[in-house]
């Protein structure tokens, strides 16, 4: 059996991939678990909202190639939020991180 701390690491984590996941774990009540919750509900908003415009942009005929730096930093965001919560640190995400630690 993992320890609290572990578990609590893990469901932070788990945040990244599926944001609303800790509000239905014991684990929701914890403030590391909390602040990785509203980091991954930043980076998901951001996400969609550049996505979004990705979309429209495709729409318009702009080349694919050019939209691909926007989904690695995506991508580095939710590598880097997953570390943080393993290590069971809680580091903001660059330039989102800010404004997620508002949410709820």
């Amino acid at each position: 059996m993992a320890s609290k701390k572990e578990m609590n690491a893990l469901v932070a984590a788990a945040s990244y991939i599926v944001f609303f996941l800790p509000l239905y774990t014991k684990e929701k009540n914890t403030p590391a678990v909390q602040y990785h919750m509203r980091q991954a509900t930043g980076l998901f908003i951001v996400a969609l909202a550049l996505q979004g415009a990705i979309s429209v942009l495709g729409s318009w005929g702009f080349p694919a190639w050019r939209v691909w730096p926007v989904r690695i930093v995506l991508v580095w965001w939710l590598v880097t939020g997953v570390m943080n919560a393993l290590k069971g640190q809680m580091k903001e995400l660059s330039y989102i991180g800010k404004y997620a630690a508002r949410l709820y």
